[in-house]
């Protein structure tokens, strides 16, 4: 018999400063864009808040506060997909955990669980990607990519009317705390230079994260799979792993977070 495994969020250290950084900064940018951004197009050409920046940014932060909820609380643990004993299956029960190693899953260390298509652990959110929710997990990286995208070209104009457009200011934000130690830049200068490099440099990791989401995506193919080099277990056809990953109503995964609770597991190799 399989033994029961009690279902634990926020693993470690790791995951709870992780998932802290991302539940605090989403607010404290929002109130940076609401506050200082704003209110400085306000004062300079009488623009105000733009409705529809905002509104775009808003969605976009439901959409990833909504896919990181199923990503957080998905169970892909291999003995829910497994009701049986692992004699009648014929699979060998994982060494560490005791659960079965059905096709495709892998031991997560952080979670001490054996995961079903396991992609990898993620620490803002406090489990492993795997077969469930997977899709959750691309919605959640292309909507922090566009926010991202749209935030920093929204910033451009008051980035430049705060720091000016020459090439030393663009030098200074790779170097955000260099103005301040020889006392050139004041408090305000340095918290707005601080941020825009915060800004870029998410934008620049989401973008590969994103990237990386994609090409597993049209593959079929997860992380331990790439980083093993075992090009197995995956749907030839594109579509195919599409849907695997993003659910049968793939078409409406940009609205509505992409729930997998049907999907099977490729049982075949590719050859």
């Amino acid at each position: 018999m399989l033994s029961e495994k009690s279902r634990c969020y926020l693993q470690n250290s790791k995951d709870i400063a992780a998932f802290s950084i991302l539940i605090l900064g989403a607010p404290i940018d929002f109130i940076y864009e609401l506050y200082f951004v704003s209110d400085h197009y306000q004062k300079v050409n009488g623009t105000g808040i733009n409705c529809y920046y905002y509104g775009v940014l808003i969605f976009c932060a439901v959409e990833v506060f909504w896919n990181l909820y199923y990503v957080t609380t998905c169970d892909n643990r291999t003995d829910t997909l497994v009701t049986t004993s692992t004699e009648e299956l014929d699979v060998e029960s994982c060494e560490e955990c005791g659960m079965p190693r059905v096709p495709q899953s892998h031991h997560c260390k952080a979670c001490n669980v054996c995961i079903l298509r396991r992609d990898h652990h993620c620490w803002f959110a406090g489990n492993c990607v795997g077969l469930h929710n997977q899709g959750n997990f691309v919605m959640l990286s292309m909507y922090l990519w566009m926010a991202a995208v749209i935030q920093n070209i929204y910033n451009i104009q008051f980035v430049c009317d705060v720091l000016g457009c020459d090439l030393y200011s663009l030098l200074t934000v790779c170097l955000p705390h260099f103005p301040v130690m020889i006392k050139q830049y004041s408090l305000y200068c340095f918290f707005v230079n601080f941020m825009t490099f915060l800004g870029i440099l998410l934008l620049l990791m989401f973008t590969y994260l994103f990237w990386l989401q994609v090409i597993q995506l049209v593959t079929g193919l997860t992380r331990h799979q790439l980083k093993q080099r075992k090009i197995d277990y995956r749907f030839p056809n594109m579509f195919d792993n599409i849907v695997t990953a993003l659910g049968h109503h793939w078409y409406l995964c940009w609205l509505l977070p992409p729930l997998n609770t049907s999907l099977k597991l490729t049982s075949k190799k590719t050859t």
